[in-house]
Formats: structure tokens, C-alpha cells, sequence
């Protein structure tokens, strides 16, 4: 109990309430914590086929997003525009482009039609802390275990008395 106490108090506790501590670690390692190659794209997702029609037909003649929604929109909702990069598994629409900067054919699924516009390919980066938070804790976490061992090895030498493990051995 006593060397769970000791080890919550340095290491596991230390790592979640330094958050200086935490930051600066970060900053030394972040290139352990990467992003995958990503698509910055723009999805419409429409609630009919006729949306997507007009959607289409308006990203072909280089409208942008806001002309887009204000013709579409009005006066009922029939239109929902993202835009943000999307990695490797956060939509399976835009994972299917293949990573080509185009615009999509009317895409169906679910009772819903999309239309995805691919703007550009973004290489792989260092995510940001609050998304590698866990990661980053955990590694922080093994290494104040790593210096507080090496720091109680030096301060404190180990002793093997060779004939009672012997004796421990033979039992």
C-alpha cells in the first residue's frame, strides 16, 4: 500500500497535475504523436436528390459555400455544409476519393445524398495536445517512473547477500 501511495504521488498523480510539466514533455516529443496524411474537404450532405442536383451544379459553376447555403436553404433546410480536414477513418465518403482533389458525383447512402468537394491533401503533423492528451500523459507517466527509479538507484545502492538467496533459492 505504502509503495502505491509513493508511486501515485510520483508519477501518477505528478503526470495528471503538472501541466507545465506535461506541455514541456510535449513539446520535446510531439513528432511521436503524428496525424495520418489528410483531406481537407468540404461535405454536402443533402436531404433529397434534387439538393444534391442543385449543389452540384453550383459547385461546378464556383459558388462558394455561403451562396451555396443561401440559395439552397431558403426557407427550408435542406442543406448541411463541413467543412475540416478529415483523417483515415473520420468519414468513409471522403476516404473514398482517394485522396484526389476533385469534386464527387452525387454520392447516396442512408436516405441522404452528398456531394464532396476535396480542396487539398494535407501531409502528416504533430497532433495538437488536447487531441493526444492520453498518449502524451502516458508517456509522460513512464518517464517520471524511469527518472525516479534511475534517481533511487543512485541514492541508494543494492545489496544482494549472495548466500541468502541462495538459501531463498534452494527453499
Amino acid at each position: 500500500i505504502l509503495l502505491f501511495e509513493l508511486t501515485d504521488n510520483m508519477v501518477w498523480s505528478k503526470a495528471l497535475k503538472d501541466t507545465t510539466g506535461l506541455k514541456a514533455f510535449y513539446e520535446l516529443n510531439k513528432n511521436n504523436y503524428m496525424t495520418t496524411e489528410g483531406v481537407d474537404a468540404t461535405v454536402y450532405e443533402c436531404n433529397d436528390e434534387l439538393t444534391a442536383k442543385k449543389t452540384l451544379e453550383m459547385l461546378t459553376t464556383k459558388k462558394t459555400d455561403v451562396e451555396i447555403n443561401d440559395a439552397i436553404n431558403t426557407p427550408d433546410k435542406k442543406l448541411n455544409i463541413y467543412s475540416k480536414v478529415y483523417y483515415k477513418g473520420d468519414n468513409d465518403l471522403v476516404d473514398g476519393m482517394n485522396k484526389q482533389i476533385k469534386t464527387s458525383a452525387i454520392i447516396s447512402q442512408k436516405g441522404k445524398f452528398y456531394v464532396i468537394q476535396t480542396h487539398k491533401i494535407t501531409p502528416p503533423e504533430p497532433k495538437k495536445l488536447n487531441n493526444a492528451k492520453g498518449l502524451v500523459i502516458a508517456d509522460y507517466q513512464n518517464k517520471l517512473e524511469a527518472d525516479w527509479i534511475k534517481e533511487l538507484q543512485q541514492k541508494y545502492k543494492v545489496v544482494v547477500y549472495k548466500d541468502k538467496l541462495d538459501l531463498l533459492l534452494k527453499k
